[in-house]
């Protein structure tokens, strides 16, 4: 798909690897060594939960003429080998798509700075590039290239695909109203003045809470305590980005629909015009020179079911 889409070729590379399943590659584009990219998949004691992408070296081009090549490693978190083999469930598929896009973004973009480069733009859109790839994983055409029986080599059944696709979006208007109750607790905790209690920091976040859930929360729902994303993840004040971005890559996508989702045409376009440039323009600049308009919440409600 990568090499479809953006000319990536993956060629890997002979290590002694750091972890049990670590794997490198060389990363070429046209011919071109472009980037290393190291995946490290799998679970093991006292490695960090979840999945994430770094940028360990930036790439950039010096006065001289001289590339440095960008290193990129994707860690995730999937099951670890039995006798030779993990099984990932189309979740886990997701977050490799969605870790790789931002992979993808530091590996094409060059710049004279590395700080802009890669996903050091503008928070609020660092995301969009890793989740317009979780889309081609919902596709036949991309999934019958991989997703096979892991004995009997069975391409995955059109139907299967059908039925995952058909309770994707159940309970996504929940979802979108939950993401909204979180966007606007964070706004208020680092917006709005210090209440002067803990009970009026309550009554303030009690009122947020319903706002946006059909349900009333029981007495002492204190969900902010736990709120990690933005006391310790990076995320304060700033939580909205995820729905934002979601805004920006499910307009990008019906862009991807338009010309084929394997479309040659779509990816060089996408890769030169939002991805090559990281941070050097502003993101919605980059958008609305792709798009040729302003974001489109349409897309965003299309994409859950609700239109």
């Amino acid at each position: 798909m990568a090499n479809s889409l953006f000319d990536l070729e993956l060629k890997p590379i002979k290590i002694k690897p750091y972890a049990e399943g670590a794997m490198a590659f060389e990363v070429h584009r046209n011919e071109k060594h472009i980037a290393y990219y190291f995946l490290d998949p799998f679970t093991r004691p006292q490695k960090r939960p979840g999945a994430w992408a770094n940028d360990i070296r930036s790439g950039y081009e010096n006065s001289k003429g001289d590339y440095r090549i960008p290193i990129v490693i994707n860690e995730c978190n999937f099951p670890t080998p039995s006798n030779g083999v993990s099984l990932l469930t189309h979740r886990d598929v997701e977050t490799l798509f969605h870790e790789f896009g931002h992979a993808i973004h530091v590996m094409l973009s060059s710049h004279n700075l590395p700080n802009l480069n890669g996903f050091n733009t503008e928070w609020d859109f660092v995301e969009a590039p890793s989740q317009i790839l979780e889309n081609w994983c919902w596709e036949h055409e991309v999934l019958s290239q991989f997703a096979k029986h892991y004995k009997t080599g069975e391409i995955i059944p059109k139907e299967m695909i059908d039925n995952l696709k058909a309770s994707k979006n159940f309970m996504s208007g929940l979802f979108l109203i939950r993401q909204n109750e979180f966007g606007f607790l964070d706004y208020l905790l680092h917006y709005e003045p210090v209440p002067s209690s803990i009970p009026k920091l309550d009554e303030q976040c009690y009122e947020i809470n319903d706002r946006y859930s059909p349900l009333k929360k029981f007495s002492g729902y204190s969900m902010y305590t736990a709120f990690s994303h933005i006391f310790a993840g990076g995320y304060s004040a700033g939580y909205y980005s995820y729905v934002w971005a979601e805004i920006l890559e499910a307009d990008l996508f019906e862009k991807a629909k338009e010309l084929g989702i394997l479309s040659h045409e779509f990816g060089q376009k996408y890769a030169e015009e939002m991805l090559v440039p990281g941070a050097q323009k502003p993101a919605m600049e980059l958008f609305k020179n792709f798009t040729g308009q302003a974001p489109n919440i349409e897309a965003l409600f299309k994409k859950h079911g609700i239109l």
